[in-house]
């Protein structure tokens, strides 16, 4: 929410430059403001591995990108990236609400994860994403492996496992 207002915020200011493949062309300093919100840690980035030079360079803001867009708070217009009438009337704080329910749709329901999760089956990381927050609300006081989250979702929608069916690596319930 608050990249998604921050993006909101750079447009306002001044329209973002686009690659030919449609990747912000922002300056370093507005990408790295951007990721520093937390909204999502990416270990190359925060181990030094790689450095953030271009949108391409994070998932999260690759995602923020097109989720601003298929919000409509953003269109693009000639190779820029300008804020919508719409993205301008939600930045008043009164419409904050309005702003997190428009983003956490869109997100939710017309962004697909599959592009960027690497699973067969386009809809195994976004189906029942609403569990795994309740899972997280109710158990995430404690420190849980990973695992454990697992087999919790894998028992309330075993029919996803259908979607692995290739075991070069591990199994379908590991």
């Amino acid at each position: 929410m608050r990249c998604a207002v921050g993006v909101v915020h750079g447009l306002l200011h001044h329209a973002l430059g686009l690659a030919q493949h449609d990747a912000l062309l922002a300056p370093r300093k507005y990408l790295r403001e951007l990721y520093a919100h937390g909204f999502i840690r990416e270990e190359g980035l925060e181990t030094g591995l790689f450095t953030l030079s271009r949108e391409i360079d994070s998932l999260a803001l690759t995602t923020l990108h097109q989720t601003t867009r298929l919000a409509g708070l953003a269109r693009l217009a000639r190779g820029h990236l300008l804020l919508t009438k719409k993205g301008s009337q939600l930045l008043d704080p009164a419409q904050r609400p309005a702003l997190w329910s428009l983003v956490l749709h869109t997100f939710t329901s017309r962004f697909t994860w599959a592009s960027h999760d690497g699973y067969p089956c386009p809809m195994v990381g976004q189906t029942g994403w609403a569990y795994s927050v309740y899972l997280l609300a109710r158990f995430g006081q404690q420190s849980h492996p990973v695992r454990f989250y697992a087999v919790h979702y894998q028992r309330a929608f075993p029919f996803v496992l259908a979607n692995f069916t290739d075991a070069a690596y591990r199994t379908p319930l590991e």
